[in-house]
């Protein structure tokens, strides 16, 4: 049973290969203390100017980062590999600030995008969908008829998820641009079959 996904993995095996490991190669676990734990994580906050980092890491990264630490260290203390686990800081992570694009700039970057790939940017602006979900989309997921979208899969890196990221199915309705938009696709595409996928670059 797949826990979590390839994505997250990918980024875990970053964490423990390119911070982790440099960081406390020359240490055993058992000697890593509270201390230790403390200058490792006050160490990812420095500005990257100042150290031979490559990168400046988000206050989100870093809290990942010290979670899948903390986690190193319940697995070795659930395996008796150490008798405590050290004291972790309490991390917090500020709110983004975010601006939304409204109607008039939204359309104008829509303009800007090749005609060919315009559709799928125009399905997810309007169905609010994840783009790994609108890339995953089957033409047997588009009820024309009844004129709605089954949300039932997505791509997770390179490998399609017959599932959601939350693992639920969702039946959207199409309004008329996105409607008109579908039309016209499956009126491009030659001897389409349900199993094809929407949007494609071809």
């Amino acid at each position: 049973k797949e826990l979590i996904s390839r994505s997250y993995l990918r980024e875990i095996k970053h964490s423990v290969y390119k911070r982790i490991i440099p960081y406390f190669v020359e240490a055993e676990i058992g000697n890593i203390g509270t201390r230790q734990i403390q200058e490792f994580f006050d160490d990812l906050k420095v500005d990257p100017e100042n150290t031979k980092k490559l990168e400046k890491i988000s206050p989100k990264r870093i809290k990942n980062i010290m979670a899948i630490l903390k986690k190193l260290f319940q697995f070795a203390h659930d395996n008796e590999e150490i008798s405590k686990i050290p004291k972790f800081p309490d991390i917090k992570v500020p709110e983004p600030k975010m601006r939304w694009l409204n109607q008039e700039e939204q359309i104008n970057i829509l303009n800007e995008i090749p005609e060919i790939h315009r559709p799928i940017f125009l399905f997810i602006m309007r169905k609010g969908v994840r783009p790994s979900e609108g890339r995953a989309i089957h033409w047997q997921d588009i009820d024309l008829k009844f004129k709605t979208v089954t949300i039932c899969s997505s791509w997770d890196l390179k490998v399609l998820k017959e599932h959601t990221k939350n693992k639920k199915i969702g039946i959207i309705p199409l309004n008329e641009e996105v409607f008109e938009m579908l039309q016209n696709l499956s009126k491009i595409r030659q001897s389409i079959k349900k199993e094809d996928f929407v949007f494609t670059n071809k």
